[in-house]
C-alpha cells in the first residue's frame, strides 16, 4: 500500500488499517483473473468516512481520463473492469461530504483504491488515500509520477476553482496530486471578475495562490430616451392621467427639446385646468415649428392658444406671420387686422399690418400702417426703412430717398445690414446716391 496523510494519529491508523482489509480482500478476489496477451485488468477500491471509518455505499466513483463512472455497493466498494494501463485520477463524490481524488498508477495486472471522504467542515486535503497494486509490476509501471499540490485561498467560498481548465472544487482549499511543471488556476463565480494565475508545482511540494475576486460593477440601468418619455406621456394621458403624462413630456423636454412634445404637453396642462400653462406650451411648440420652416404645424398650434384666448394680439400677430411664411396672405392680414381692432395704438400691431399689405402689394395701405407706426415709437429706423421699401415699389422715388435719408441717420451699423441683401435695398441705394 501507499498511503500519504501529514498526521499521522489514532484515528488515521484505524483507517489505514480499515482500508488495507478491504484492499486485501479485494485482491483475493481478483488474484487469479489475470490473463497474459491483451487482457485489461480491472481497477477496484473501496470508499470510507475518514471520521467514522465507516463505508460508504451509493457514492459515485468517477475515472475522469475515462469519463466512466460507477456507485460503491453496500460494502462500500467499487470496480471498473477492463481498464488500459496508464495514469488516472480516481474521484469520489457524494452529498454531505467534500469530493476526494487521488492518482493511480495502473498496469497489467489488478489496482486497488482506497478513498476516505470527509464530512463538511472537515480538511479533505490532508492526502488520506491508499493505492495498491497486490501484484508486483515493472518498475516504470510502479513509479508514479512526481506530484505536489495547489493551495488556493479565495475571499468568496462559493467561488468555483478550475485547474487546467478542469473543475476541482469549490472555496478555499487545498488540490493535491498535481504533477510537476506550470498549470492554470482559474477561479470564478457569478457577479465576480474571473481570477487567472499560472503555477508552478514542485514535486513534494505546496504552491500558495490568493485568489482575490472583485465584484463586477453594476451598470446603472439606462436613462430613457426623450421618445420613450414622450410614449410614457402618450400612454398616461390614453389611460386619462393627465398628471402623469405632464411629467413624462416634461421628462421628454428635458432631454430634447421638440415642438410635438411642447404641443403634447400643452394639452395635458389643458386638461389638468393649467390654461396659461397650456397657452405657453402651444406658443413654444408653434414657434418651434416656425423657425423650422414648418407654417402649417405652426399654425395649428397657435390656433390652439388661440381657442384659449382668442383676444390674445400677440398669438394674432404670430399666426399671421406663420400665415405670411406659409403663403396665405389674405389669411395673415385677418389677423392683423384682428389684433389692429383690438389695439390700433400697439407699434407691433402696426407693423405686422403693414407688412401684411406689403406682400399683398397694397403698398398704399402699407404706408399708412407704417406711418402709424412711426408715431409709436422712439427708434425709428426700422420703421424708416420699411416705409422708404414701400415708397419705392409704390413708385414714390422722392418719399423713398426721404425715408432712406432718415433711415441713415437712425440707423447702426447692424440695422444697416440687415437690409443689404434685398434687392430693393440696393435699388434704393443706388437712387439715393444721385442725390
Amino acid at each position: 500500500f501507499i498511503l500519504k496523510q501529514s498526521k499521522r494519529d489514532l484515528k488515521t491508523i484505524g483507517l489505514y488499517a480499515a482500508l488495507g482489509f478491504v484492499v486485501f480482500l479485494l485482491a483475493l478476489v481478483q488474484i487469479g483473473r489475470s490473463r497474459s496477451g491483451n487482457y485489461l485488468a480491472p481497477l477496484t477500491g473501496v470508499v470510507v468516512d475518514s471520521n467514522t471509518l465507516q463505508v460508504l455505499s451509493d457514492v459515485k466513483v468517477t475515472i475522469s481520463e475515462l469519463g466512466k463512472s460507477v456507485s460503491t455497493d453496500k460494502n462500500g466498494m467499487f470496480s471498473f473492469e477492463m481498464v488500459p494501463s496508464g495514469y488516472y485520477t480516481v474521484t469520489a463524490e457524494t452529498p454531505f461530504f467534500s469530493p476526494s481524488s487521488v492518482t493511480v498508477s495502473h498496469g497489467s495486472s489488478q489496482s486497488v483504491v482506497g478513498l476516505a471522504v470527509a464530512g463538511a467542515g472537515q480538511n479533505l486535503y490532508e492526502e488520506t488515500s491508499v493505492v495498491s497494486n497486490p501484484v508486483p509490476q515493472k518498475q516504470e509501471e510502479q513509479d508514479p509520477t512526481p506530484v505536489g499540490a495547489i493551495k488556493v485561498t479565495t475571499n468568496v467560498e462559493q467561488a468555483e476553482v478550475y485547474i487546467d481548465k478542469k473543475k476541482k472544487g469549490v472555496g478555499s482549499r487545498k488540490f493535491s496530486n498535481l504533477s510537476e511543471g506550470l498549470h492554470t488556476v482559474v477561479v470564478k463565480f457569478d457577479g465576480y471578475h474571473p481570477f487567472e494565475q499560472s503555477v508552478s508545482v514542485t514535486a513534494g511540494k505546496t504552491a500558495a495562490v490568493s485568489a482575490e475576486l472583485i465584484k463586477v460593477a453594476a451598470e446603472p440601468p439606462a436613462e430613457p430616451t426623450a421618445s420613450e418619455y414622450a410614449d410614457a406621456g402618450a400612454k398616461a394621458a390614453a389611460s386619462g392621467d393627465w398628471t402623469s403624462s405632464v411629467e413624462q413630456y416634461t421628462l421628454a423636454l428635458a432631454k430634447e427639446k421638440r415642438p410635438e412634445f411642447c404641443i403634447k404637453r400643452g394639452e395635458a396642462q389643458l386638461n389638468t385646468g393649467r390654461k396659461e400653462d397650456a397657452r405657453k406650451d402651444f406658443m413654444t411648440g408653434a414657434n418651434l415649428y416656425r423657425s423650422a420652416g414648418q407654417a402649417t404645424a405652426a399654425i395649428q398650434a397657435y390656433s390652439q392658444a388661440l381657442a384659449l384666448f382668442p383676444n390674445d394680439m400677440a398669438i394674432l400677430r404670430a399666426r399671421g406671420y406663420a400665415c405670411i411664411d406659409g403663403g396665405d396672405y389674405e389669411g395673415g392680414l385677418r389677423d392683423f387686422q384682428a389684433a389692429s381692432s383690438l389695439d390700433e395704438n400697439s407699434y407691433a400691431n402696426q407693423i405686422g399690418l403693414g407688412d401684411a399689405y406689403s406682400v399683398l402689394g397694397n403698398h398704399k395701405e402699407a404706408i399708412k400702417a407704417y406711418e402709424k407706426a412711426e408715431k409709436l415709437t422712439d427708434k425709428k429706423a426700422d420703421v424708416y426703412a420699411l416705409l422708404a421699401l414701400a415708397n419705392l415699389s409704390r413708385g414714390k422715388d422722392k418719399d423713398a430717398r426721404k425715408y432712406y435719408k432718415k433711415f441713415q441717420e437712425a440707423a447702426s451699423p447692424d440695422q444697416e445690414q440687415r437690409y443689404l441683401s434685398d434687392p430693393d435695398w440696393q435699388r434704393l441705394k443706388a437712387l439715393a446716391s444721385r442725390d
